[in-house]
């Protein structure tokens, strides 16, 4: 097996529409130090069509049920070779200039970051995140800086592998910001590139999905952080979290 540098990795169920602009992003990156690994939930629409027709820049390819997109992710995990990991979500795609410069100059942190753009369903762009959500991109990377929320996107977010938990499939909707607690815990060193790694597909999110998502992010702040700051931070967080929907039918 090849000595990959980076595995960047691709979960989707029934995402057929949205696969092309993801698949044509990653060939762009695409070099024998890179692994690109997709991990389908059994599909039942035209992804797996879509997929075999760039087969030549998928090193592996796993089409089974699961028992959601953590599930998944974790599959991936296991099967990936890279000494990095990156998760690229179906709709989503990767920007070639920061991938390009983390080889050329050799960046070598537990931890490699950088911002985000937004896109809506038809492409059109909504702006840098640090941006769109009002949350600036923080300088150096610790706990501290995630007691307001995911302050980094998890498709502009590299981890070394050896530092990467698995995903705890207790939280069906905030494992993501569990997985990147653990592995900002576990890292020595961190690297912020600034410059937007990925491009983010942002949809909406419903009243009732607010509501789990914040009782899991309670959760997880509570074994992260303890209780009297989570009851504080929470609060907060809550509270932005509400009027940010209220005004754009989105969460985050």
């Amino acid at each position: 097996m090849a000595a990959f540098k980076l595995s960047i990795i691709t979960v989707t169920y029934n995402a057929e529409p949205l696969l092309e602009v993801t698949l044509n992003s990653i060939r762009a990156v695409k070099t024998p130090q890179i692994e690109y690994i997709v991990v389908d939930g059994h599909s039942k629409d035209g992804s797996l069509e879509v997929l075999k027709k760039h087969e030549d820049i998928i090193d592996q390819l796993v089409s089974e049920p699961d028992k959601g997109i953590y599930d998944a992710m974790n599959k991936a995990i296991k099967l990936a070779h890279g000494e990095y990991l990156l998760f690229i979500n179906a709709g989503d795609e990767i920007l070639a200039p920061p991938i390009q410069r983390i080889f050329r100059e050799g960046i070598s942190s537990d931890i490699i970051y950088g911002d985000a753009l937004y896109v809506d369903e038809v492409r059109n762009d909504l702006g840098l995140r640090s941006t769109f959500t009002s949350r600036s991109l923080p300088q150096k990377l610790t706990l501290s800086s995630y007691k307001m929320g995911q302050r980094v996107s998890h498709q502009s977010f590299i981890v070394r592998k050896d530092i990467a938990p698995m995903f705890d499939l207790r939280y069906r909707i905030s494992a993501d910001y569990n997985w990147m607690l653990y592995c900002i815990k576990n890292a020595k060193s961190s690297t912020n590139l600034v410059e937007p790694i990925s491009i983010f597909l942002h949809g909406g999110v419903s009243k009732q999905q607010i509501k789990k998502t914040l009782k899991e992010r309670f959760e997880i702040m509570v074994l992260h952080f303890g209780w009297f700051d989570t009851l504080w931070i929470h609060l907060k967080v809550g509270l932005r979290a509400l009027m940010f929907f209220g005004k754009n039918k989105r969460l985050d």
